[in-house]
């Protein structure tokens, strides 16, 4: 059963609300509290045994440490390529200059690093047992494998022709030979180099002039050949009978005049 809602003739009230901008009130700055020196002080010397014994402590670390690492010395030795040199002495390399003078370079350093000068410089001060002992070279290996020093480091003096050899050991003495054994090495194996290029071509320059040689023989045979089969006279020859007859006629010319006058 459903029992009706009263209706109430009370109105409803609805609760409004109006807001007021507040007055502003002017901005005020508050001082920044700041500490004096001495209260900076007063903390140092509060905490001076905890600051003491860290500087102690680190002074102390740093001394065993530096005491205990094995120093590193690094000696430099420089070569300096002249560009306007030609490459070589005989043939079209005497007539050339470098062109592209950053090639060069590259290329010289990659010859630096190469077995070829690096070996003779390895079995000189035996590095290869000096291997077994430091830990600044890496191993190297047997003949067949090419070497490598770890110490060494070859750089460019920027916008110049100039190479630094540079080598590391725990030997200055040592690392000093080697860096001037490394760019006499170098220099040996170029001249070399330019050596056996130009024996080379020395060699094959005289094959070509025997086989020039030979083959102008066979032709002068053939021609005179030729010659006697078609009876004909070599006008060089020619020309010179001629010449001597000449100069033999001008000799009795004058004796002649002479008799006559």
């Amino acid at each position: 059963m459903m029992i009706p809602r009263e209706q109430s003739n009370v109105p409803a009230v609805l609760n409004t609300y109006t807001l007021v901008p507040k007055a502003s009130t002017p901005e005020v700055d508050t001082p920044i509290a700041t500490l004096p020196l001495s209260h900076y002080l007063w903390v140092i010397w509060k905490r001076r045994w905890g600051i003491s014994i860290f500087v102690v402590l680190a002074a102390t670390i740093t001394l065993f440490l530096s005491l205990r690492i094995t120093p590193i010395y690094e000696a430099t030795a420089t070569l300096d390529f002249d560009l306007r040199v030609p490459t070589g002495i005989v043939g079209r390399e005497s007539e050339m200059m470098v062109a592209d003078s950053e090639q060069f370079i590259n290329g010289q350093m990659r010859l630096l690093q190469s077995d070829s000068v690096l070996r003779p410089v390895a079995q000189k001060f035996n590095l290869i047992d000096f291997t077994k002992r430091a830990t600044d070279l890496e191993p190297i290996s047997p003949a067949e494998s090419p070497a490598r020093l770890g110490g060494l480091r070859i750089t460019r003096v920027h916008n110049t022709s100039m190479l630094l050899v540079s080598y590391r050991s725990a030997n200055p003495r040592l690392a000093s030979d080697i860096a001037n054994a490394i760019a006499s090495s170098y220099i040996e194996y170029t001249y070399r180099l330019r050596i056996t290029s130009n024996n080379t071509l020395a060699t094959f320059m005289e094959r070509q002039l025997e086989q020039l040689k030979a083959k102008m023989e066979r032709s002068a045979d053939a021609l005179r050949q030729f010659e006697r089969g078609m009876n004909v006279i070599n006008p060089e020859q020619k020309t010179s009978l001629a010449s001597a007859r000449l100069e033999e006629l001008t000799s009795q010319l004058t004796p002649a005049q002479t008799d006559r006058l």
